[in-house]
């Protein structure tokens, strides 16, 4: 049988930790020829870096494609996309797969996403059909819904609403968030090796933070940052805090000076630029609380029972785990959303994303089909 060759590509750090699983099982497989494509902030100083975790994963990255210096302004994000499409588009050219694989709703996979539509290549996408209203990445996630063919979603829900938007249902398989897959495979280290891998040392009580623009917002975005900034510090000063960079997104400047003053005048304090998936379960499996309005906080936190303060509307839509506290985004709301989940501590709670098994349906599903291109012409379901 002919080899099934699959092109996957990602942009970012938070794309590649729910991708880890797929491309490793692609890689495994002698029946799946996969090829690598890394952009967006990968490549990127700022931002750590983070093809590098990917090289130190070991997998073959088989295109690099720069597109952005800076994306602190819409003007600078929408001269990225332009250059996306057509240098990611000219790479999938070259490599000619039978699919192209996705993930979510970064601008940048909507650039892979339409060059591929151009080109009559399949499209895989993980993770449609979720809801996040506080974000433009909504409507991205939606349009590359309707660009892709192939649909596999982390929930009921989320299935629900991918027919709703016309998808022919047996299109549309349920597979749950494939960022457990990994997550719940990863070793753990003593806090002795993870304090040191991060260069930071564990306190008694310690806090993983991410807090990304709003996108819909800029400014009222950063106000709600400050808030942040202003209940961490009411927190107790012995208190570890561990805050990863925000994305690449309008407003990213001013959240990274806003951030970097507040290191500077809080003890206990650190911020990475990208944990990488083996560090970041790691985080979740020795901090004490996770608060921001990431979305790995309502994906894989709940798996290791940590508490998350769900800060503001950004992920607004989501379905929540018990263990999730949703928080408006002003100092007192924020402080006792704190208090609460470091005195809770930790908690069995069932994950409604799934169990660790999506990156095997994933891969048993397209081994079924035999011309994926019969999926090119699509019409309009009526539910």
């Amino acid at each position: 049988m002919d080899s099934i060759q699959i092109c996957v590509i990602t942009s970012s750090r938070a794309d590649y930790g729910l991708l880890v699983e797929p491309i490793k099982s692609f890689h495994n497989d002698p029946q799946i020829d996969c090829k690598l494509i890394v952009t967006g902030s990968h490549l990127s100083a700022d931002f750590g870096n983070s093809y590098k975790e990917i090289e130190k994963d070991g997998f073959k990255i088989d295109a690099r494609v720069e597109i952005e210096d800076s994306c602190d302004s819409v003007l600078d994000t929408l001269e990225s996309m332009g250059k996306a499409v057509s240098k990611i588009g000219a790479q999938i050219f070259q490599f000619s797969p039978d699919w192209v694989l996705v993930l979510g709703d970064r601008y940048e996979t909507l650039a892979a996403v339409q060059a591929s539509l151009i080109l009559n290549i399949p499209i895989i996408h993980l993770c449609g059909g979720d809801i996040t209203e506080g974000a433009f990445d909504d409507s991205i996630r939606h349009a590359i819904t309707k660009l892709s063919h192939l649909h596999f979603a982390t929930t009921e829900d989320s299935a629900k609403r991918i027919v709703q938007m016309g998808e022919n249902p047996n299109s549309v398989i349920v597979a749950g968030s494939t960022g457990l897959d990994s997550l719940l495979r990863h070793r753990r280290m003593s806090s002795e090796e993870f304090g040191s891998s991060i260069g930071f040392n564990l306190k008694h009580k310690n806090i993983l933070v991410t807090f990304h623009p709003v996108t819909t917002d800029v400014d009222r975005g950063l106000k709600q940052l400050r808030e942040l900034v202003s209940a961490l510090e009411s927190t107790n000063p012995e208190y570890g805090i561990i805050i990863t960079k925000p994305n690449s997104d309008p407003g990213n400047k001013d959240f990274l000076q806003e951030l970097e003053d507040f290191i500077a005048r809080r003890q206990n304090t650190i911020m990475i630029a990208s944990l990488g998936s083996l560090l970041y379960a790691n985080a979740l499996m020795h901090c004490d609380a996770v608060v921001g309005n990431s979305s790995s906080g309502l994906y894989e936190a709940p798996s290791m029972g940590i508490p998350t303060v769900n800060i503001g509307d950004r992920q607004k839509g989501r379905i929540l785990a018990t263990s999730v506290l949703s928080v408006d985004a002003n100092h007192d709301a924020i402080l006792a959303g704190i208090k609460t989940a470091l005195s809770r501590g930790r908690v069995i709670t069932e994950n409604p994303y799934g169990n660790g098994n999506a990156t095997q349906i994933i891969l048993s599903t397209i081994k079924k089909f035999e011309n994926p291109k019969t999926l090119l012409k699509k019409n309009f379901h009526h539910a």
